[in-house]
């Protein structure tokens, strides 16, 4: 795929987004972003006339294809969405019915400006919750109990049918948890790093109770990911982007203390908990070549 190519993408002043813009910026591809309210002053990155900024919130119809036809793009990378975990989202059939509802408008309206975009579907691994401690790859069934999961898998199978009614190009690129020093301040890892800071240790003691396993990479390293795939002309209904390692959150609540310095007295005694799920692509390497670069380590010293 030749990479004067324009790309757009939703959610863009999110930590991916944010992290998309840099590598891609530097290809010197053309990007454009939607968001409910521009805000320039958010990061420096967004003053550079290569991206340009648009508002809109993907309800009207009429105005997101007027938008649409003015960009006229090659690529979507779809990051718009609430996540009902992270925003406490009160009525989970809402949260669902109007992400479906943005999501569908979004999607339709590209296929009717550009028949021939490639659409990068960002899913995640909630589309997977409902199994415990158990290796996950692109073969294994979706299988949900989140409206969040539920919603990301419904995304996944429309395109399918698209794809299969109108040759859609399309790849759902399935996240698993990954942080930068861009990342919302709500997700885990940043709270646990203020708490420290602001010595809020009873939060610490009950997140190191609850004694948390997650696949956990660095965002850079999922972000360089979805920018191989997005240009490339190989055709992929699903990849997983994870570390495939399992990493104990009390490690790095230990690793926070002690690189802060930080003094707390006592820690409770761990739950047994044997609840985790890891992700691995079977087609990343082999088909990208692609390899990571970063740990979660390095992210979390880069956050502090």
């Amino acid at each position: 795929m030749r990479l004067n190519k324009k790309v757009l993408i939703t959610g863009i002043y999110g930590q991916d987004g944010i992290l998309l813009s840099k590598i891609l910026k530097k290809k010197k591809i053309k990007i454009y972003g939607i968001v409910k309210k521009k805000n320039l002053k958010n990061h420096k990155l967004f003053n550079n006339p290569r991206i340009k900024i648009f508002e809109n919130n993907l309800e009207n119809i009429k105005s997101l294809r007027k938008l649409l036809n003015k960009i006229n793009p090659d690529i979507l990378i779809n990051l718009a969405s609430k996540n009902i975990n992270a925003t406490k989202e009160i009525n989970n059939q809402t949260f669902y019915k109007y992400n479906i509802k943005i999501f569908k408008n979004l999607v339709n309206t590209l296929i009717k400006v550009n028949n021939k975009i490639k659409i990068i579907n960002i899913g995640s691994s909630k589309m997977y919750d409902f199994y415990n401690a158990k290796k996950i790859n692109e073969k294994t069934p979706f299988k949900s109990t989140s409206s969040y999961g539920l919603f990301r898998i419904f995304c996944h199978e429309y395109l399918s049918k698209l794809s299969k009614k109108n040759n859609t190009n399309f790849c759902t690129v399935i996240l698993f948890n990954h942080d930068s020093k861009y990342r919302n301040k709500n997700f885990l890892i940043p709270r646990i790093i203020k708490s420290i800071k602001i010595k809020d240790f009873e939060f610490i003691r009950k997140i190191y109770k609850e004694n948390i396993k997650l696949d956990l990479s660095h965002a850079e390293d999922i972000c360089r990911a979805i920018v191989k795939i997005a240009l490339s002309n190989k055709r992929i209904d699903k990849i997983i982007l994870s570390s495939g390692k399992l990493t104990k959150i009390n490690s790095i609540i230990n690793f926070l203390l002690k690189t802060t310095n930080t003094k707390l007295n006592s820690l409770p005694s761990p739950k047994n908990n044997k609840k985790f799920y890891l992700g691995k692509s079977l087609y990343l390497k082999r088909s990208f070549k692609f390899k990571n670069k970063k740990n979660i380590l390095s992210a979390i010293k880069e956050m502090v």
